[in-house]
């Protein structure tokens, strides 16, 4: 009886320091995580501010060019111009954001998704040996 009741404590023990240390590498999973998407969200910020100079200084440029229009005509070309450059730069910088978007869900996840099979391994290999 004795020996029984010592084996039930080693294996409630054991029970509880594996689901100590599963809580752990969840946590560790999870802080990884958010400091991944942490660091991409910030690289998200640094392209949208680079988009917003770019187009300032841009506009500010046509703009002036556009002082120097020698005609209605002229005016008209580079005001037509600028719209042009301004969509296909709004069209490639919208393509980027997703393509980061997609990359930092995609790598945020990854360290969850590694614990989760980690952890779905071990309580495998614990119900086998049970």
């Amino acid at each position: 009886m004795v020996a029984n009741m010592d084996q039930l404590t080693m294996n409630m023990t054991k029970a509880y320091e594996d689901m100590n240390q599963m809580s752990q590498d969840n946590m560790n999973a999870m802080m990884q995580s958010a400091r991944i998407f942490s660091d991409g969200w910030q690289e998200i910020m640094n392209n949208v501010n680079k988009l917003m100079t770019d187009m300032v200084e841009n506009n500010v440029n046509n703009s002036k060019a556009m002082l120097t229009a020698k005609s209605l005509t002229d005016a008209v070309n580079m005001q037509t111009n600028l719209l042009k450059d301004t969509s296909t730069n709004m069209m490639n910088s919208v393509s980027q954001l997703s393509e980061i978007s997609a990359r930092i869900a995609q790598d945020s996840m990854n360290p969850v998704a590694e614990q989760m099979n980690a952890a779905m391994a071990k309580m495998a290999q614990a119900s086998k040996a049970a």
